[in-house]
């Protein structure tokens, strides 16, 4: 009995060992940096798979109420933490008419919102980054400098 009890012990053991080597292999595959996106390639004007003309871009952001570019502004800050979104952004129409998804935030003590309104591919972007395909490594000040660097908008 002893034995019995001794060597299962022992297999316990070597399964403990291998079910932690492939969990930690799992775990370091799984925190694999992705790329960061940077404001440059965030237009089409300098990358074709971007999302926004920066043309485009300055005009929306232009047009923007002071809430609407708070609520955006805090939108980007969310995406250079990395924070993630709580759910699949749904496209819906405000009084105005105007085209905007409701993002959710997941932090640690709530789940804040914003109201983004659409414009161009930002409904890709959105969902780009859901997706993981790449880090955020700009701020909307960052961006609205990149598009204002070479853009055609005087």
């Amino acid at each position: 009995m002893y034995y019995k009890l001794c060597n299962a012990k022992q297999q316990c053991k070597a399964l403990n060992k291998y079910t932690m080597s492939i969990i930690n292999k799992l775990n370091k595959s799984a925190k694999t940096k992705i790329a960061d996106l940077t404001a440059s390639q965030f237009f089409t004007d300098t990358n074709t798979n971007g999302y926004v003309s920066k043309e485009d871009f300055l005009f929306h952001m232009d047009n923007l109420q002071t809430r609407e570019a708070l609520e955006l502004e805090q939108f980007f800050t969310y995406l250079q933490g990395e924070k993630r979104l709580d759910a699949l952004p749904v496209p819906r129409k405000d009084r105005a008419g105007n085209e905007y998804i409701w993002c959710n935030f997941q932090l640690r003590n709530g789940s804040p919102g914003v109201k983004i309104l659409l414009f161009d591919r930002i409904l890709d972007f959105i969902k780009d980054y859901q997706d993981g395909a790449f880090s955020v490594a700009f701020s909307l000040v960052g961006l609205y400098e990149e598009a204002e660097k070479t853009s055609n908008v005087a």
